[in-house]
């Protein structure tokens, strides 16, 4: 799977969240075969370990930028004094931004071993599928689907982004933090599309392993109700049903990595977003009360809203679904148990309730750092504190 997204990794090198060589420990002489591409070429362990130097010393380069960008515009930023709080509230969501942003650098390297582990793992769960269950796993259907999701999100993201940026020069003459957090932003939209592209793959895989477990309960259940092109022959053995509770156990593995090497970036991307929407929705209030002259600002609100608020009802949807289909395995497993208590082999009944046991102990959500789950309900809690958040702003 890594080879299939090397083109949106590259994008995510160049931001600073991805390292996409590795060190070598052995010997500098001895060469290796990659794939670039569909071309295969020989490459030295020497120049794997360049390449993974320069990415390293790349990520120290943004370290260090943003830390004198943020210091510089904290220090030498001027305020209007008739707008004291709306620049303390800028410089609030300024701050949250680096913050975030500081913690998607230090996630590159923290957790780079756990995000090269989950992406072979990727791969492995793919494999599983097409051998060890016969499932098409449609690659390039969901590759395209995947290159229409980033089309969409990045077009959105510039349509948002460019007349709020205009509208902020043109109407108010107020740029604020905008165009010195501009790299904070697009940092935290690349984050979270790329985290949007896992949690999309695993939740195609993961609605994979549903059909076949859909199919084996068609098959206890309802003969009548049986496919002819379906071989019902290997979903009555031990092996198979094996094979799909390994696979459940990957999948899982694949979901408590993804909350390892992205759990203080969802945590950062969330507060920052919160305080995004709240802020902006303060200042449009402002701009209908015509307010320190911001009565033409709501346009830049209203065009900023759209990716902010596509990025995180994509978030809580895609998490949700992961969530609601690992609920589905558990309901179609106490179906098969069910149904294979009475006629089934003793090994047979074993395995179900050993892979009972494990669902009712390992639960597939996407958390931050065990902080908060993302779901659909969590965005009730979201708009609760962003209430809160504008009412604070407004007694002020």
């Amino acid at each position: 799977m890594q080879q299939q997204l090397r083109i949106w990794l590259c994008v995510c090198v160049f931001f600073g969240i991805y390292i996409r060589a590795t060190k070598n420990t052995s010997s500098n002489n001895s060469t290796h075969l990659i794939v670039v591409g569909s071309a295969i070429c020989w490459t030295t362990k020497q120049q794997s370990n360049r390449t993974y130097y320069f990415q390293c010393c790349y990520n120290y380069f943004l370290w260090c930028g943003t830390c004198v960008t943020f210091v510089a515009s904290i220090y030498w930023y001027s305020y209007p004094p008739d707008i004291r709080f709306n620049w303390i509230a800028s410089t609030i969501l300024f701050t949250s931004r680096f913050l975030t942003n500081l913690l998607i650098l230090m996630e590159t390297f923290w957790e780079k071993q756990q995000h090269d582990t989950f992406l072979i793992l990727l791969q492995e769960i793919e494999d599983s599928l097409r051998l060890r269950l016969r499932w098409d796993t449609q690659r390039p259907l969901l590759l395209r689907h995947l290159q229409r999701f980033l089309i969409y999100q990045i077009a959105l993201s510039l349509i948002g982004t460019v007349p709020s940026m205009a509208a902020s020069f043109i109407f108010v003459n107020y740029g604020g933090y905008l165009w010195r957090g501009l790299w904070f932003i697009c940092a935290i939209r690349v984050r979270t599309l790329q985290l949007l592209v896992y949690l999309y793959v695993l939740h195609h895989y993961l609605e994979g392993l549903c059909k076949k477990l859909h199919q084996i309960v068609a098959f206890r259940m309802a003969p009548s109700r049986q496919l002819l092109d379906v071989d019902y022959g290997k979903l009555g053995t031990l092996e198979y049903f094996i094979a799909a509770r390994e696979i459940y156990t990957l999948l899982y593995k694949a979901f408590r990595l993804l909350n390892d090497f992205a759990g203080w970036s969802l945590f950062g991307i969330v507060i920052s977003y919160m305080l995004d929407i709240s802020s902006n929705f303060y200042w449009l209030l402002l701009s209908f009360d015509d307010a320190q002259n911001r009565r033409f600002y709501y346009w830049a609100d209203l065009w900023w809203f759209l990716p902010v608020i596509s990025c995180v009802g994509y978030l809580c949807y895609w998490c949700n679904c992961c969530k609601q289909l690992d609920r589905t395995v558990a309901h179609l497993l106490s179906k098969i148990i069910t149904r294979s208590s009475s006629r089934s082999a003793a090994h047979y009944r074993l395995v179900l309730h050993d892979f009972s046991m494990q669902l009712q102990l390992q639960h597939i959500e996407v958390t931050s750092k065990n902080m908060f789950v993302i779901d659909v309900p969590f965005i009730m809690s979201i708009c609760t504190a962003m209430a809160m958040h504008l009412v604070i702003l407004k007694q002020f």
